[in-house]
């Protein structure tokens, strides 16, 4: 199953993008998912004011 969405806590105006593929495989009872993440500059430069404005 794929999924493509928003990244929670990060605002949809920045572009930013997850897809979510798996299970991919079992090994010893561990689930195990891919996760892709395109990250844009709006989403940096969003990043970087939230840091320098909250302190996070």
């Amino acid at each position: 199953m794929t999924t493509l969405g928003p990244l929670p806590g990060i605002p949809r105006w920045t572009g930013v993008k997850t897809v979510m593929t798996g299970p991919s495989r079992i090994h010893d009872g561990v689930l195990t998912v891919t996760v892709t993440v395109r990250i844009t500059s709006r989403a940096r430069m969003w990043a970087l004011w939230r840091m320098l404005t909250e302190g996070g």
